[in-house]
């Protein structure tokens, strides 16, 4: 059985976590997995539940892009410090194949994948908005030791233009568990929005992440404002939590919500692990983020009979354009236009036929037999 080495730079589950832990339970009959992570968290949690061994390598926090010579200095650090760690690991455990989703990861893997004569295979889940970071990922791209990447739409792929690097490539889109997204709790997620004074009538809708600032997740605050000037009983839900020592954005959040008097209306429920009862009671699912690589949420929405109202550029967009399971807008459009929209989209049932359709073609099985066939 082959030995892969899974480098994950986070220690949250966010989606692409998710798509990490779905890959490994997709194969876990034919290869042996063992993992890096930067430190103890939902992500170590979920290894344990699987008996999945790892190794915690620090915290590998940096930003995409290098900025100056202090953060140059401290990435060459950074990086010189997790390649020797991990090359002791691959050895030690004989490892096969060195598997990288984590985007501080990919060039770190192609490194050691060169000085062991081992392969690498690369899983692109971002949009990359620095050009120095896109300069590195092209020049690394063109090793030997990358033998394929893995992107989860076509504008992620495109970012990867370096002739070598590109022949390499790959657009495989996520795929979703229909069956249990398409069945969630809808009346334990109500009982528990009633306990929180919220009725029956009102109209939920939601955005799903991290609370970062590329998510955008002041964009929703701004489109409920303008459907309560209108009358509309809605409230919008966040769900998710912001990354440790990164809390300046969340805190922003409550600020607004506060400032624009909407804080009975907006309803911060944190980290969840079960966003799939949740997606029952919405009436639309908002990603206003142009950096999402291919929104599992969103897929995960159109599972649940939800449709999405996504910003056009980047992945999001592409999303809805491939599975017609909702519109989009652009960011220079005026709230007024965009939150009309929204309201339209509400219960479709022809943008919610569409996503559901979309959804049942992208099955974790046939996205499991692409995957045996590139892992080999």
């Amino acid at each position: 059985m082959k030995n892969i080495l899974v480098w994950e730079t986070l220690s949250l589950v966010s989606g692409g976590q998710k798509m990490t832990l779905t890959v490994m339970d997709l194969l876990k009959d034919e290869y042996s997995f063992y993992c890096l992570l930067p430190e103890k968290g939902e992500m170590a949690d979920e290894l344990d539940k699987r008996g999945i061994p790892y190794t915690l390598m620090g915290n590998q926090t940096m930003p995409t892009g290098v900025k100056g010579k202090s953060v140059l200095f401290k990435y060459a650090f950074l990086s010189f410090k997790a390649i020797i760690n991990a090359l002791a690991i691959i050895l030690k455990y004989k490892i096969d194949l060195i598997y990288a989703p984590g985007p501080a990861a990919l060039p770190w893997s192609a490194v050691c994948a060169a000085l062991t004569g081992k392969k690498a295979v690369w899983h692109l889940h971002h949009i990359f908005e620095d050009e120095a970071t896109k300069k590195l990922l092209n020049i690394c791209s063109k090793l030997k030791s990358v033998e394929r990447i893995i992107a989860v739409s076509d504008c992620v792929r495109s970012q990867i233009f370096a002739p070598k690097g590109a022949k390499k490539s790959l657009t495989l889109y996520n795929p979703v568990d229909f069956e249990r997204y398409s069945r969630g709790d809808k009346e334990k997620i109500l009982a528990e929005l009633n306990e929180r004074g919220d009725s029956k009538e009102n109209v939920f809708i939601a955005v799903i992440g991290l609370l970062q600032e590329q998510k955008k997740q002041e964009r929703a605050i701004e489109i409920l404002e303008n459907l309560c000037n209108t009358g509309c009983k809605t409230r919008l839900l966040l769900v998710g939590s912001s990354r440790p020592g990164e809390q300046g954005y969340e805190i922003m959040l409550h600020e607004l919500v506060k400032q624009k008097g909407l804080s009975d209306k907006v309803l911060f429920l944190g980290q969840r692990d079960d966003v799939k009862d949740i997606l029952q009671v919405l009436s639309a699912l908002i990603v206003p983020s142009s950096t999402e690589g291919f929104p599992l949420v969103a897929l995960e929405a159109m599972a649940a009979g939800v449709s999405v109202l996504a910003v056009a550029n980047g992945g999001a967009g592409e999303l809805v354009s491939i599975s017609k399971g909702g519109v989009t807008y652009n960011d220079n459009e005026s709230i007024d236009v965009i939150a009309q929209k929204l309201l339209k989209i509400m219960d479709d049932k022809e943008l919610i036929k569409n996503g559901r359709e979309f959804t049942m073609a992208q099955s974790p099985a046939e996205y499991k037999r692409k995957l045996l066939e590139i892992f080999g």
